[in-house]
């Protein structure tokens, strides 16, 4: 895993080193190609690229979580944005692999036959590297345009930036928390604090995650995996926060609290099951 600023770092020094096109290059001897761009900038930052050279493979197996059919306003810095044809589209050239039958099939047919790097978003800018249309080479496009396929790179660390939220607590001294949500269902890891922009990833009931900040009714958590985004603070339960005894008590140890957790998720459970029992037997 690379950081998101070192990833932004290693696509600004590609694009400054002026490459040409050429199909397999990564930046690394003067020419690149839309997924050398990404691999180069990739390995740049300390990372490696073990996959296939390619976009239709950074779409499948590079992406955590594609989205389709973003809007602009979906758009993240740093995300992998992709161009991509149906299978009845003209142009439509999926290598076999990815089609039905193939090694790497894995149920999406669409051709993602171009790949480029959100750079910002207001104004928009997207970084990619191509030929044609008097361009050879690294170039920024200002429009969505047909960037209509997006999502975070499975290889970069989106770290947000340490401001917190305003008003929120600017302490960066972490703690402990557990997804928690009286329905059972996964609760949301969005990019940003608010639920109009596309969540990043699910996390179970149950997960434990480190609390960065949280401010206004969010939280700006990290999972295992390295991952960060933002949660609603209604579906986390805190160590030591407001299960925490009264004054003059002793605050929960980590063991404590861990099984208070697992009781809070029991009595859920104990309310789904009686909720199923009474719609099963009417």
């Amino acid at each position: 895993m690379v950081t998101f600023e070192a990833f932004l770092r290693g696509v600004a020094k590609i694009k400054s080193e002026a490459p040409t096109y050429r199909e397999g290059g990564d930046g690394s001897d003067g020419t690149c190609d839309c997924i050398g761009l990404i691999i180069g900038a990739i390995r740049r930052a300390g990372g490696r690229w073990t996959g296939t050279h390619g976009s239709n493979y950074a779409a499948r197996f590079a992406v955590d979580g594609l989205f389709r059919q973003v809007d602009a306003a979906d758009l993240e810095p740093g995300w992998l944005v992709f161009k991509a044809l149906g299978p009845m589209d003209a142009g439509y050239d999926l290598p076999d692999k990815y089609r039905a039958g193939g090694a790497a099939y894995t149920g999406d047919v669409m051709d993602y036959y171009h790949v480029g790097i959100v750079t910002g978003v207001e104004p928009l800018a997207i970084i990619h590297c191509t030929k044609g249309g008097g361009v050879d080479g690294v170039t920024v496009d200002t429009r969505q345009g047909d960037w209509r396929y997006a999502g975070p790179c499975a290889l970069v660390t989106y770290a947000a930036d340490t401001d917190s939220p305003e008003g929120g607590d600017t302490s960066m001294e972490t703690r402990r928390a557990v997804v928690v949500s009286e329905d059972g269902n996964p609760v949301k890891l969005r990019s940003t604090p608010s639920t109009d922009k596309p969540y990043l990833a699910k996390a179970p009931v149950g997960t434990a995650v480190e609390v960065m900040q949280d401010a206004q009714g969010w939280a700006q958590v990290r999972l295992s995996s390295g991952q960060v985004g933002y949660m609603m603070t209604k579906f986390l339960a805190f160590e030591g926060a407001e299960d925490a005894p009264e004054s003059g008590q002793d605050a929960p140890s980590g063991e404590t609290f861990e099984a208070e957790v697992l009781d809070r998720l029991e009595d859920i459970q104990r309310t789904l099951d009686a909720v199923l029992d009474a719609v099963t037997n009417g």
